[in-house]
């Protein structure tokens, strides 16, 4: 075992020159976090733990063989997919199929029902299947029904939520609302990683601000719409962003947060795991909750939230993300399961990330000091990239919270030019002073 005592005056220098790059790393580490290269290896550490959970999810099987702790008990689907390949072109899903599933989830007691189906054009061919479709939605209203709807909007380049079929029922009727059912995909690599809470948009409506659709579901089924609703009024009125705290059950807290571009709380973990997407557990484990329309009437809807969409990949509405390729209307499940069952990967707090930023890089600056290169470069890549990854890969499974060595380890590549610098400085000075003498 090396000891620091034993080192010579030129090895402590040495030592001491490291701890002072360490640091210097440490604090230019903080801002390399939102830059490009910074996402892109947040984003790496976090597809690895993802993908993991995502592949023990789908390994479990049967969803009530689950704990109650990774997977929400009150999410069901329903796809369409089977009507929409039946019926071929036009690429519209089947309206009738979708007023009946509709029919079906409201009079069944449903809380939420989340349509992932655009209905902003008319049925060229089956005029008289929108006219059922809005008669459902009409009998709603006469029925004074609690379920509430969300429906799929979209924002145009001018800042205006794009027309809905019924958007006067929207507009004037509490138990609809409309949402951005918008998942984000990172721009260099078109995984989708995030949701975001809100947008907010230019109409003069009531609706100046639409909330991100599993968020709102999840709101909407504890019966968070007044508060949500005072919520959205603030932030439309401030003028600095601050995080906002929304508690759901007896002990979860839902974070709006400040940042719109959190890297860490707007994260989706994939525990809802659909066909055809883990190549190793092609299966899934969503038997009991995907329901096609013939099974509609056999379902029980009771205090349900009910996602209708449709998971045909002719229905062009397939997105790749760190468990695979998965239908919008399951990257929709996944981020509603985050949310409700308080699953925000938090960030750990500055001063941890810092001491353990620190201690990787003090731990560097002790080896670089006294063993040779080759020794340094698998003391590198085994003992840190490797013991350091499982410590960060399993606090998260226990706590969510990703301890990111991964900042450290890339600050260590850091020291290869400076330490060549200070290596070529020392001998500079050492040359000066033998020409001196």
């Amino acid at each position: 075992m090396l000891s620091f005592k034993k080192f010579s005056r030129e090895e402590k220098i040495h030592f001491l020159v490291n701890i002072v790059i360490g640091l210097s790393i440490v604090v230019i580490l903080q801002f390399y976090e939102h830059t490009d290269f910074g996402e892109d290896t947040i984003n790496r550490a976090f597809d690895y733990v993802i993908a993991k959970e995502a592949a023990t999810s789908a390994r479990s099987g049967n969803i009530a063989a689950q704990k109650n702790k990774t997977r929400a008990e009150q999410i069901i689907f329903i796809d369409l997919g089977s009507a929409f390949e039946k019926k071929g072109d036009p690429v519209i899903t089947p309206r009738y199929e979708l007023a009946k599933s509709i029919e079906a989830a409201y009079s069944g007691g449903a809380k939420v029902i989340v349509l992932d189906i655009l209905l902003e054009d008319r049925d060229c061919c089956n005029p008289e299947h929108d006219r059922m479709l809005r008669k459902v939605f009409q009998d709603m209203i006469a029925q004074k029904v609690s379920t509430k709807v969300i429906f799929p909007v979209r924002i145009g380049s001018d800042g205006h939520i794009k027309q809905n079929l019924f958007q006067d029922l929207i507009e004037t009727q509490r138990i609809f609302y409309p949402a951005i059912p918008y998942i984000s995909a990172t721009a260099s690599d078109r995984i989708v990683r995030y949701w975001f809470p809100f947008e907010t948009v230019n109409n003069t409506s009531a609706h100046q601000l639409l909330w991100n659709t599993s968020f709102l579901a999840a709101m909407l089924a504890h019966g968070k719409a007044d508060e949500l609703r005072a919520i959205g009024q603030t932030i439309k009125d401030e003028k600095a962003r601050r995080a906002y705290f929304i508690k759901l059950g007896s002990s979860t807290d839902i974070e709006i947060s400040a940042d719109r571009d959190d890297l860490y709380r707007n994260r989706i973990r994939f525990f809802l795991i659909p066909q055809n997407t883990l190549p190793d557990y092609p299966a899934g484990n969503l038997f009991e909750l995907v329901n096609s329309v013939d099974e509609v009437p056999y379902v029980t809807f009771r205090d349900k939230i009910v996602i209708i969409g449709n998971a045909s990949p002719d229905a062009g509405d397939m997105h790749l993300t760190p468990a695979g390729n998965m239908p919008g209307m399951y990257v929709i499940g996944n981020a509603l399961n985050t949310i409700l069952l308080g699953l925000q990967p938090p960030r750990a707090p500055l001063l941890l990330n810092m001491a353990i930023e620190l201690l990787v890089i003090i731990l560097a600056a002790y080896f670089l000091s006294g063993f040779p290169a080759f020794i340094v470069y698998i003391i590198k890549t085994v003992a840190l990239i490797a013991v350091l990854g499982i410590i960060s890969y399993y606090w998260f499974l226990k706590t969510g919270v990703l301890l990111n060595f991964t900042f450290a380890i890339v600050g260590m590549g850091f020291y290869d030019v400076a330490v060549s610098i200070e290596k070529d400085l020392a001998a500079r000075v050492k040359k000066v002073r033998e020409k001196k003498t």
